[in-house]
């Protein structure tokens, strides 16, 4: 069975360590799961530096990783994308196209500081997730990955199983 779990945020607040532990907790589960995460992509789609931070490129790299996702879900993978993509649009591409499909806001109060450019949610516009199935905050210890994983993986159940 494939789908999408789609975990957005803007940087810093731990969505590729979040997914990692989603990632290895379905893997232990025997299910085909595999990591997209918005860093490795973007060098992989040939965005490495210096990386375009006009709208238009995010937009268009947005769009990319969700049709990624798409694809890997079409072959019986759950994609388990960890990305800024803070866009309506592509969420409402997922959201119909991708079953099951799970979206994940990653929130910290303190978000890291960004070193490569421009930040979404401070310089640049975000569209933060409209209806989210999950909306976490990431203000602890990394020993709270555990419990924050245990709560994508129950809105999995959720979604997968009815």
């Amino acid at each position: 069975m494939g789908g999408v779990i789609w975990i957005t945020g803007v940087s810093g607040t731990g969505k590729t360590t979040l997914a990692a532990g989603v990632v290895t907790a379905l893997r232990a589960r025997h299910a085909a799961a595999i990591h997209l995460d918005g860093d490795a992509l973007r060098a992989v789609l040939g965005r490495e530096a210096p990386v375009d931070y006009t709208p238009e490129a995010r937009a268009l790299l947005a769009l990319q990783y969700a049709r990624l996702a798409l694809l890997v879900s079409t072959q019986g993978a759950i994609a388990v994308a960890s990305v800024v993509a803070l866009r309506h649009d592509v969420h409402r591409l997922l959201r119909e196209r991708a079953s099951p499909y799970v979206e994940v806001w990653l929130r910290r109060r303190e978000p890291a500081a960004r070193h490569d450019g421009p930040a979404v949610g401070r310089e640049l516009p975000a569209e933060y997730p409209l209806a989210p199935d999950v909306v976490l905050d990431n203000d602890g210890p990394v020993a709270t990955l555990p419990r924050l994983v245990d709560v994508v993986l129950a809105a999995w159940d959720r979604n997968a199983h009815g």
